[in-house]
């Protein structure tokens, strides 16, 4: 049965906005939509309750670090099942999964029973599923749309993604604070309930694939695709670099700022990332309005380097405020990053190994994480919050620098 969304499908749309007449497309945003917001929503919740659990940076980014480890050593994994069964199928039971596993941590934060045991085995499922999921989810979207409409589509899922980044965390801190962390925690688990009604509802016109050969064989397959092609691997290569500065710096160094020096508490973890969320938000509009793009590698490495400088800036300054503005600054350059590259991936892979190569990129992104996590932890633990977003944006830059002396990729 096919169930009609009115509201997006009463009028035809031109633009940035073309990809929602298509109602598969449609469906995935909305889905991907409603899950982003739970997903800050948890963001709150649990990097407050870790911090608060161990009063140290290093709590949070060993929790952290535990979900990254079974994600890193899986993700190759989770890219031959999504070649095999079908990105949309993969999603599916993956949404189903993390619905029950984050449930469970609402019920312990409603019963007042939870642990910082709790959270590592949390972590540990969380990031089992998620080597699964996310290379389903980057690999859906050719099979959706048209490959014309590749980079608006990419481009609206960051701008809706990035405007509920800078609405969602600011409320969900002041929601958190006067609720509790079991609604945090339950919102999400919702959204990834809807996440999979809107995926039962996607009619995709892929058959099912008959792969043939060992999963080690099928492995090697997609790493030689992704070799073959300079740009594709000069891109994983960026990625890998980049990320493993964006992680420690943004997920544990963001957070633990904001609370431990700034002394600002839940509303204050909800406005670094409201900040990083709105300056994402003008690039992604910004960007993803624009209908072709000379020299885009020199453009999205060039990106780079200024996103993570002005990360840097950021962790340096003097007060929660004067922060504000350059991570506004940083999160209207760091799009370039997903709606320059990420579409140059899609249209340069063949689409039987798709899903493979999609996830040595994600391994790329994610392989590095646990180190990245540690890492932060323990430098702010020795130095202080400052220190970790400060290293981590200079990393960042470090990454737009070597893209750029790369010129494959600087003249793609």
């Amino acid at each position: 049965m096919i169930i009609p969304l009115p509201r997006l499908a009463s009028r035809k749309y031109s633009g940035l906005l073309a990809p929602l007449n298509n109602r598969n497309y449609r469906l995935l945003w909305v889905g991907g939509t409603i899950s982003v917001i739970g997903d800050f929503f948890q963001q709150v919740a649990l990097s407050t309750l870790a911090l608060e659990l161990t009063n140290k940076p290093s709590g949070w980014g060993a929790v952290l670090m535990v979900q990254a480890v079974p994600r890193a050593l899986l993700m190759l994994v989770g890219g031959v099942v999504t070649d095999r069964f079908q990105p949309r199928r993969v999603m599916f039971v993956s949404s189903i999964l993390q619905a029950l596993v984050v449930g469970a941590l609402a019920v312990l934060s409603v019963l007042d029973r939870i642990a910082l045991w709790h959270l590592y085995i949390y972590a540990l499922l969380f990031g089992t599923i998620y080597a699964f999921s996310l290379p389903a989810a980057n690999s859906i979207l050719p099979t959706l749309v048209a490959k014309d409409q590749l980079r608006s589509a990419t481009a609206l899922s960051q701008v809706t993604g990035t405007l509920a980044r800078f609405l969602v965390p600011p409320f969900a801190g002041l929601l958190i604070a006067a609720a509790g962390r079991s609604l945090g925690f339950a919102i999400n688990a919702f959204s990834f309930l809807v996440v999979a009604f809107c995926l039962s509802l996607i009619q995709s016109g892929m058959s099912q694939k008959n792969e043939v050969g060992t999963p080690m064989s099928q492995m090697k397959e997609g790493l030689l695709a992704a070799k073959q092609d300079p740009v594709i691997w000069n891109i994983t290569i960026l990625a890998t670099v980049y990320f493993f500065g964006f992680a420690g710096a943004t997920f544990v160094g963001l957070p633990a700022l904001a609370k431990l020096v700034f002394m600002a508490g839940e509303q204050g973890v909800g406005l670094v990332f409201g900040a990083t969320g709105v300056g994402s938000l003008l690039g992604a509009v910004i960007l993803g309005s624009v209908k072709k793009i000379s020299c885009q590698g020199l453009v999205g490495c060039t990106s780079v380097v200024g996103a993570g400088l002005t990360l840097a800036a950021a962790g340096l300054a003097p007060t929660l405020w004067s922060a504000v503005p350059y991570l506004v600054l940083s999160g209207m350059l760091s799009p370039a990053f997903s709606l320059i590259f990420t579409p140059l991936l899609y249209t340069r892979t063949p689409e039987h190994v798709r899903g493979r190569v999609m996830s040595l990129f994600n391994l790329g992104v994610f392989g590095l994480y646990p180190l990245s996590y540690g890492l932060a932890g323990l430098v702010g633990d020795l130095y202080g919050p400052r220190f970790i977003v400060a290293f981590g944006g200079l990393f960042i830059s470090l990454a737009g620098l070597l893209g750029l002396s790369q010129k494959p990729l600087r003249e793609v």
